[in-house]
C-alpha cells in the first residue's frame, strides 16, 4: 500500500501492452533476448462501411468480450479501422497482424486489402480466418 501511494496511481496496461511487457520479463528471467521472438496480434476487422451493420457485428462478437476486448472489435470504414489499430497497438513492436473475421466474399478480402492493408505497408501479410 505504503509503495502504491509513493508511486501515484497505476494506470491500467492494455492486454497488448501487458503480455508483451510479461514476455519481455520473462525473457530476462530465462537469459533469451526478446527481440528473437516474433510476435504477432490477431485483431477481429472488417470494412463495413454500414455503422448499423457494423455496431450490429461488434455486440454480437462482443457479447463474451470484457470492454477492452470489444473496444478492440475494428468493424467499420477503413479509417475506423486504422485507427483502431494505432490505437490498440501503437508503441509496440509488433511482427505481424492476423486479421480475422473478415467476410468470406473475394471483393471484400480486395477491398480490405486495398483500403486497409495498403496503409499498413511494408506488413502487407494478411492471414484470414
Amino acid at each position: 500500500m505504503r509503495r502504491q501511494a509513493r508511486a501515484g496511481p497505476r494506470r491500467k496496461e492494455s492486454g497488448y501492452v501487458h503480455k508483451n511487457r510479461l514476455l519481455d520479463e520473462h525473457c530476462q528471467t530465462i537469459g533469451r533476448d526478446p527481440a528473437e521472438i516474433k510476435r504477432s496480434v490477431c485483431l477481429f476487422a472488417d470494412v463495413e462501411p454500414d455503422a448499423s451493420k457494423a455496431r450490429g457485428k461488434r455486440e454480437f462478437l462482443g457479447k463474451a468480450l470484457d470492454d477492452e476486448g470489444r473496444r478492440n472489435l475494428l468493424f467499420g470504414t477503413p479509417q475506423e479501422i486504422l485507427d483502431g489499430v494505432g490505437r490498440i497497438l501503437g508503441g509496440l513492436d509488433i511482427d505481424e497482424i492476423i486479421f480475422c473475421g473478415l467476410d468470406q466474399h473475394p471483393e471484400r478480402y480486395h477491398r480490405f486489402d486495398e483500403e486497409v492493408l495498403a496503409q499498413l505497408a511494408p506488413a502487407r501479410a494478411l492471414v484470414a480466418t
